[in-house]
């Protein structure tokens, strides 16, 4: 198959390599189950070998039947509906992390995601998929075989993808003065300032909120204030991964909340359930 690699993307790909952060697999027999998938700081690819699951992302669904691959950018939380089909169910999830040289971009920031790649040719799936299980990512040696099939599978997903227009770039690189807006606001005593609303982020970039709403959106999929709310909750889910004594109106101010109510309506909307729930799967959802 003749595929037409974008230049910019090749020659980032070329200048990077990654580092697996951990390997899961999933597989039953017979399963319908619902997990939330906490934000997370890396890069995360599902291999679904069989059965189907629907992605409930922020502000969209994706639906993916097996063979079918699924990349998720970092700090983008998500539900999964998983579901058995005639073989049942069989999910690799891998979390990995881009290492990128000096002046160059993550290639993978080049792409439009969340993406899914339905695979036409699966018949390289499932040897993958077998090998991968084989190895056990705390194991130093594990760690090493490890990376070249990480590697391969994301190979096929940008060959497979880029080959029949599954996978497209983003609309060009975001302005200097929107990624600086994002890199000040990302500081946790700025993010969670309660008083932080759009007139003040218009005001420290020096633009008409029209216009920063407009740009943010193209580029981002989202608007200021919906990013700002999926941030926070973001770390809202890692403090409550973490400490599991905390009490959720205490979450809620450290995040940036006046309200606890408020902030449970936001939870619940970009987590699909409440706080407390979502805390009380966070164990399950580390062992998967």
């Amino acid at each position: 198959m003749s595929v037409r690699i974008p230049r910019d993307l090749l020659h980032a790909w070329r200048n990077s390599g990654l580092r697996v952060i951990s390997v899961a697999s999933l597989r039953r027999q017979h399963i319908d189950v619902r997990r939330p998938r906490t934000a997370h700081c890396h890069w995360v690819v599902h291999l679904l070998v069989y059965g189907s699951c629907r992605y409930h992302f922020p502000h969209h669904m994706l639906d993916a039947t097996a063979p079918a691959v699924v990349l998720t950018r970092p700090d983008e939380g998500f539900i999964q509906d998983l579901h058995h089909g005639p073989d049942g169910l069989w999910l690799i999830v891998v979390d990995f992390e881009m290492i990128t040289q000096p002046g160059w971009r993550d290639p993978l920031r080049l792409l439009k995601t969340p993406a899914l790649i339905r695979c036409a040719d699966a018949g390289w799936i499932t040897p993958l998929a077998e090998e991968m299980e084989l190895h056990h990512p705390h194991d130093p040696l594990n760690c090493l075989l490890l990376r070249p099939l990480v590697d391969t599978l994301l190979s096929r997903c940008l060959v497979d993808g880029l080959g029949d227009g599954q996978l497209h770039l983003a609309d060009g690189p975001a302005p200097r003065w929107l990624d600086d807006l994002r890199a000040t606001i990302n500081h946790t005593q700025v993010l969670h300032d309660p008083d932080l609303d759009l007139s003040t982020m218009a005001r420290m970039v020096g633009v008409q909120k029209t216009h920063l709403c407009r740009t943010f959106s193209r580029h981002y999929g989202l608007t200021p204030m919906q990013w700002l709310r999926r941030e926070r909750i973001n770390n809202a889910c890692r403090q409550l991964r973490n400490d599991d004594r905390r009490a959720i109106s205490t979450i809620a101010r450290n995040c940036g909340y006046r309200s606890p109510a408020l902030f449970c309506r936001h939870f619940h909307a970009q987590m699909g359930c409440s706080p407390r729930v979502w805390r009380r799967g966070a164990e399950g959802l580390r062992s998967l």
